[in-house]
């Protein structure tokens, strides 16, 4: 699904203006989880699901951006595991990220280094040696002043196996 951003170009009585924030953060869930497919290893035409949000809300671009990277991780996570493999998906986040994002891997011996035990067990059954991913963002918009910044921590894992 390609979502797009634009400006309000439509009438002031259209529905999406009359729906609170909220109600316009549900339906961009909604549609972002029903219009998902990966269809990117099948032939023939494909389905573009585009979903138009009509808005200059701050609030609806974080909304749009988290969804483009839900989607993200969603594709990441659905390619075969002889291709995502965990090198594939290290280089793969370095590239695609850059501003505001900090991308650090660690291997198997730096992961022993600081006590990833079981990974580095877990990634002994693969041909693959493990990697250990650590994404640090940034925001530099809404947080210039250090002090009133909150830390916030979202730990996630995602093991692939051949």
């Amino acid at each position: 699904m390609l979502v797009s951003f634009e400006a309000s170009l439509i009438p002031e009585k259209h529905l999406i203006k009359l729906l609170s924030d909220k109600q316009k953060e549900y339906v961009l869930t909604f549609a972002s989880r029903y219009l998902y497919t990966f269809d990117k290893y099948i032939s023939g035409v494909k389905k573009q699901h585009i979903l138009k949000i009509y808005d200059k809300t701050t609030d609806i671009k974080d909304s749009i951006i988290i969804h483009k990277y839900m989607e993200y991780s969603k594709n990441l996570i659905n390619e075969p595991a002889n291709i995502a493999t965990p090198k594939y998906i290290c280089q793969k986040v370095k590239r695609d990220f850059g501003r505001n994002v900090t991308v650090r891997v660690m291997n198997k011996v730096q992961m022993a280094k600081v006590g990833l035990n079981l990974v580095n067990a877990v990634g002994a059954g693969s041909s693959h040696e493990p990697r250990f991913l650590v994404m640090e963002y940034m925001s530099n918009e809404k947080y210039d002043n250090k002090s009133k910044a909150k830390t916030i921590c979202l730990c996630g894992k995602g093991v692939t196996f051949d």
